[in-house]
């Protein structure tokens, strides 16, 4: 048999296959893995700002209601409002778990570990809201009232 007639391939195009795949992976990676947590920061900041926007105008909202001698509408609990912005329980947290959850809800992650956003209600009504500590994201809370919201990070 003539060996300049076979097929295959050699074992230097193999190794070099192989060694230009671990180059390409090692680079490749690390900004994968960059551009998941991006987003994944993203996903938790906007879950953070739309709580605040959400409990603000559902005061406001509420607030007409009750000038108007209809029932206040808005949720006078942290689950209340963690309801009333998942409803269905659909939207999840980057680490798993829920996204929205309230403090004293039980067998629930750190959400410092799952990017969770917690609520809480204080007694003359305000509604904090919580973004956790998560990858590179400080901890941010924001006590919201009926004319103003107070930020604060921990």
């Amino acid at each position: 048999m003539n060996l300049r007639h076979a097929k295959g391939f050699t074992l230097l195009e193999l190794l070099i296959t192989i060694a230009i795949i671990g180059i390409l992976s090692a680079v490749a990676l690390p900004a994968y893995r960059g551009y998941v947590n991006t987003a994944n920061m993203t996903k938790v900041n906007s879950a953070y700002e739309n709580a605040i926007r959400t409990i603000r105008n559902e005061k406001q909202k509420s607030t007409t209601r009750v000038s108007m001698g209809l029932p206040a509408s808005a949720p006078s609990t942290a689950q209340g409002w963690a309801e009333l912005m998942d409803p269905d329980g659909k939207y999840e947290a980057p680490g798993g778990g829920p996204m929205y959850v309230y403090y004293g809800e039980a067998n629930i992650p750190n959400p410092n570990e799952v990017g969770a956003v917690h609520f809480r209600v204080h007694s003359n009504g305000d509604v904090e809201v919580r973004r956790p500590k998560y990858l590179e994201l400080e901890g941010r809370n924001a006590r919201v009232s009926l004319n103003k919201v107070e930020y604060s990070t921990f």
